[in-house]
């Protein structure tokens, strides 16, 4: 027995192959990605330590610039440019820490536990124990999220500096901040100075009223106080931070914005000259200074001219 099947003719266009998750059958990218985080996240049993997902969705809300939530996203992902970095990529470099020269330059290195890098964390007198020993990770996101915060109270965002592009003495020997400060009641500034080790350890520490007026002089005036005591101390490689960028601009061109500024400027330069010393000054953020800066203000309200030091940190102390 034989059945004939019937031949049917249709104008249909040829058969091909379709994604079954869109209504025209193209594959998307973003239907793809929906199904595959919705597939991870049913897979994924809860978990109380799991908080790379929050973290994500709540960096990029915080408000702080877009250029330090870029930064921290670069140093969450390990993707800054560092020397291992670059030599794992295939960019064969040196490897060894600019800062320091002591130590391989990795991630954790530069920002945790270079010498410069914790003389810093130990300058801006905030809690800084647990950051120094840990390895850099989501609790670097705690910690901006509590910036953030203090920024929200005051009313603005806290001041950021720039990158860094210079390279300090490797041997430098104290790490000096520096303030100036005056309430709206006082006419006159007070100011600031407090020098550490790169062990953290305070050196010396001044805090005095001036008469001046004017913030860049009374900001001269207290690195020269800082110079003197240091030389004092036998200290010679020095680095000044503070939180004015214009007195960096002016350090590193010898060129100064107002003649006002000649006399005390020159005093510090002649300072390096007579004691040969390395001196290196630079802007610095708020944080970094803020100790200093609260002496200042202090010395503004109320006439003081204090100066405290630790004699047995000399500057072969510590070897």
């Amino acid at each position: 027995m034989s059945i004939t099947i019937p031949v049917v003719e249709t104008n249909a266009a040829p058969d091909k192959l379709i994604w079954p998750h869109s209504l025209n059958g193209d594959y998307q990218v973003k239907k793809a990605y929906e199904i595959l985080t919705h597939n991870d996240n049913v897979s994924e049993p809860p978990s109380p330590n799991n908080t790379h997902l929050t973290m994500w969705k709540h960096l990029w809300k915080i408000k702080l610039p877009q250029k330090i939530l870029t930064f921290t996203w670069k140093i969450l992902n390990h993707a800054l440019p560092v020397k291992v970095e670059l030599n794992r990529r295939g960019v064969h470099c040196n490897r060894d820490c600019l800062m320091c020269n002591n130590a391989i330059e990795t991630q954790d290195h530069l920002f945790l536990h270079c010498e410069l890098a914790r003389a810093v964390w130990f300058g801006a007198g905030i809690p800084i124990l647990h950051i120094t020993q840990a390895e850099i990770t989501v609790d670097i996101y705690g910690f901006l999220q509590n910036y953030s915060n203090n920024a929200g109270n005051t009313g603005r965002a806290g001041h950021t500096a720039k990158i860094a592009t210079w390279t300090p003495d490797s041997n430098w020997q104290a790490l000096i901040t520096i303030a100036v400060g005056a309430i709206t009641t006082s006419t006159r500034y007070g100011i600031a100075y407090m020098g550490k080790r790169r062990n953290g350890q305070v050196i010396f520490v001044g805090c005095k009223t001036t008469g001046s007026q004017d913030s860049k002089i009374a900001r001269l005036l207290a690195i020269r106080e800082s110079i003197l005591t240091a030389t004092k101390l036998g200290f010679q490689r020095l680095i000044i931070f503070t939180e004015d960028r214009e007195i960096e601009h002016m350090w590193e061109r010898n060129h100064l914005y107002r003649w006002k500024l000649s006399t005390i400027f020159q005093d510090i330069k002649n300072l390096q000259h007579q004691h040969h010393l390395s001196l290196t000054i630079k802007a610095t953020p708020m944080a970094v200074i803020k100790e200093t800066k609260s002496m200042a203000l202090t010395a503004s309200r109320t006439f003081l001219d204090v100066y405290h030091e630790h004699s047995m940190f000399g500057p072969y102390a510590f070897k």
